[in-house]
């Protein structure tokens, strides 16, 4: 999210005239979003800079939920589009978490930990029962990547490696440099 923050922040605060033919509506545009994480109101500027429409394909890169305060909204938002361009929606970890803590208690307190509590707030919810059901069809529908004719879009990929094709070990585990864990960062968009 903070990427593109700071893309639209450095887009809106330019004195330079933007890209005409890119900012104006213009068939066979392919158009890639990442990580809205419940920025509703960035992801609005956007189309109202952009003015999806048809012809437009529009490819959410995944994490339209938890940190920012809309999830809810950016959801809505996003079947709403569906009707005025196709839209290729990506799943990121986020619904992915979002969707396991639903599933198996256990996983709660992480995704809670990493913004869960803002996407429940943002649908005025005391747990899962008040997420709309094509909310959560709209989560499950979502793909793992898109191959469009010369691009590759995905949110992340873990890639396994067989023990046999692993490179040998050059550093032993007790020599690496420990490692806090991660959290997630709460992001604010300003305009």
């Amino acid at each position: 999210m903070r990427a593109l923050s700071v893309f639209l922040y450095d887009m809106f605060r330019s004195k330079e005239p933007a890209n005409s033919d890119f900012l104006s509506p213009h068939p066979m545009r392919q158009l890639a979003i990442g990580d809205i994480h419940g920025c509703l109101t960035a992801l609005q500027v956007l189309d109202q800079e952009l003015a999806f429409g048809d012809g437009d394909t529009v490819v959410t890169l995944g994490d339209y939920v938890d940190r920012g305060p809309d999830s809810r909204g950016v959801i809505d938002f996003l079947l709403d589009i569906r009707k005025r361009c196709r839209l290729v929606a990506l799943r990121g970890n986020h619904e992915i978490m979002m969707m396991r803590a639903r599933d198996d208690r256990s996983s709660l307190l992480n995704w809670i930990a990493c913004g869960g509590d803002t996407t429940l707030d943002s649908y005025g919810a005391a747990g899962f029962q008040d997420v709309p059901e094509f909310h959560w069809e709209f989560m499950a529908d979502t793909i793992r990547y898109h191959i469009a004719e010369h691009d590759f879009f995905v949110h992340a990929i873990k890639v396994e490696t067989s023990v046999a094709r692993r490179p040998p070990r050059r550093t032993r585990r007790a020599e690496l440099p420990h490692r806090a864990p991660r959290k997630c960062a709460q992001v604010e968009l300003r305009t």
